[in-house]
């Protein structure tokens, strides 16, 4: 009896020591947890610090303690103590290892640290493929740097029935443009129909229809649309889309009215080649309709700004040989211009399937080394993110001197291409070279740049240009981690032959083989 006695006494202290244990435990989190949310921060990290000291590889505390940075807003310092907690691998039902790494992954997206955000999401990955979170992130990632073909790969396992974000469709919609999927078109009209007062959603939705010779459907929702669009930049090419819908349905009267609003939307501004463009798109709607005489300033105006343009002078020679009566209204010239060839090109010339990434606001301005990550199936090729080399384009970026001199050597020898002289430079960012090849068939411009993630403008190709003329130069040839303008665009389509752009992926690639 006293033996039975005396182990009752020994479990009734145990289980009296274990409730203040316990109860001691709970108090702290709480008192550390309501001192954070009073803003105390200090004191609530100095309550879980004393018992991580005791303890350092107490998931529970540091998890109380990563709560604590959260609330505090300090996101590095809660990604680095959630590190800890994954590098510990101890997972339990509260702690798993998805949450772990999609909220890792989620506050490195929010710090823009966007190479850790990447390889904690493709670790969720490992533990559960088909997470919605890790998936999306890793999508839209992908897609931001134009790894078209990864970010389908990482979108294909979400179920689209359970998606009622337009930006899911606007990208799926973008990658399926983008590889010729041809189904685009069912992809931008979910997102008009999610969210049919986006300008977005609506003005990609509206291309495809005209793509597929929808042009009524697509001026209503145009039209629509324009009154939501506040950047003068986006309001002129929607106009132009407008125009373009008005000449594809014959409306020659009113796509003139459209082209004098570019116009008037380019002077304006001052956009000297969208001024010139605007003039030629007047002057051609002027010349159908009948009013060759009147299409004079304009195709002038054009010419002043755009001298070497092909079209613009056809577009002139062909007036010319109406007024001369050596051309028939509606008949092919003796020279070769089709009007009718002419107008039914405008759109695709102006709208191309690249236009839908363009305008789709999903392209990164920040270079993310994501191949440095993963394989062309999207799987880790790396362990440790300090195993990820140092992009070649930063190292390209960082060389000075005669470091940067002597890789440019290499890039021009790989063209093929000698250098005959440096070329004046007024940017602190490059260098400009004069080259020739060895059998001293063509003659070259190179403009190599050390930039990082800069927009080129028609007026930096504009001036190249001019190089090429003043050094009876054949081709130019641009090497930098750049973009273009809009304008610059056109400026490219328009000399497809003389101006070779070295971005992106494939400068990625050359400073691979250039570069140890």
């Amino acid at each position: 009896m006293i033996i039975a006695l005396s182990v009752v006494v020994v479990a009734l202290v145990v289980a009296i020591a274990l409730f203040f244990v316990i109860e001691s435990r709970l108090n702290i989190m709480d008192r550390a947890l309501a001192l954070a949310a009073m803003g105390n921060f200090v004191d609530a990290r100095a309550l879980v610090r004393e018992r991580l000291d005791a303890d350092p590889d107490n998931t529970k505390n540091l998890l109380l303690l990563s709560k604590i940075y959260s609330l505090e807003k300090d996101f590095l310092n809660e990604a680095s103590t959630l590190e800890k907690i994954k590098k510990l691998g101890r997972y339990d039902k509260e702690i798993t290892p998805v949450y772990i790494n999609n909220k890792i992954g989620d506050l490195y997206y929010k710090l823009e640290m966007f190479e850790e955000s990447f390889f904690n999401y493709i670790d969720t990955l490992e533990f559960e493929p088909e997470n919605m979170e890790a998936l999306l992130r890793l999508g839209f990632l992908s897609l931001g740097q134009k790894e078209f073909k990864l970010a389908e790969r990482y979108f294909k396992p979400i179920p689209e029935d359970k998606m009622n974000n337009p930006s899911f469709f606007i990208a799926k919609g973008v990658i399926a443009a983008s590889l010729v999927r041809g189904n685009e078109k069912e992809y931008f009209q979910r997102a008009f129909d999610l969210d049919s007062n986006a300008p977005v959603a609506a003005f990609l939705y509206s291309i495809a229809l005209s793509k597929i010779k929808k042009h009524k459907d697509a001026l209503d929702i145009a039209n629509r649309m324009l009154q939501r669009i506040d950047t003068d930049e986006i309001r002129y090419i929607a106009i132009q889309f407008i125009m373009l819908q008005h000449s594809s349905l014959e409306d020659f009267d009113s796509a003139l009215k459209q082209a004098f609003l570019c116009l008037e939307i380019a002077k304006k501004n001052e956009w000297s080649f969208e001024i010139a463009e605007a003039s030629m798109y007047v002057a051609l709607f002027m010349i159908t309709i009948g009013k060759i005489e009147e299409a004079s300033e304009y195709l002038i105006e054009a010419e002043c700004i755009r001298p070497d343009d092909r079209d613009i002078i056809d577009l002139a020679n062909y007036k010319l040989d109406l007024e001369e009566k050596n051309a028939i209204p509606g008949q092919p010239s003796k020279r070769g211009f089709n009007l009718q060839i002419v107008l039914s090109e405008l759109l695709d010339k102006a709208f191309p399937d690249d236009k839908y990434f363009e305008l789709s606001g999903l392209r990164s301005t920040v270079s993310v080394n994501i191949r440095g990550i993963v394989s062309d199936e999207g799987e880790k090729i790396i362990n440790q993110l300090s195993m990820l080399g140092i992009n070649k384009i930063t190292k390209f970026n960082s060389l000075r001197g005669v470091h940067f001199k002597n890789i440019c050597s290499k890039i021009i020898a790989y063209y093929n291409h000698r250098i005959k002289r440096e070329l004046p430079c007024y940017e602190s960012d490059g260098l400009n070279f004069l080259t020739y090849t060895k059998d001293e068939n063509e003659t070259a411009v190179f403009k190599i740049r050390k930039w990082k993630n800069i927009k080129i403008s028609d007026v930096f190709l504009t001036e190249l240009l001019q190089n090429l003329a003043e050094n009876s130069a054949s081709v130019g040839y641009i090497v930098g981690d750049s973009d273009l303008t809009l304008g610059a665009k056109k400026v490219m389509q328009l000399n497809e032959d003389k101006i070779i752009l070295v971005n992106g992926k494939d400068l990625e690639v050359l400073l691979n083989k250039l570069i140890p």
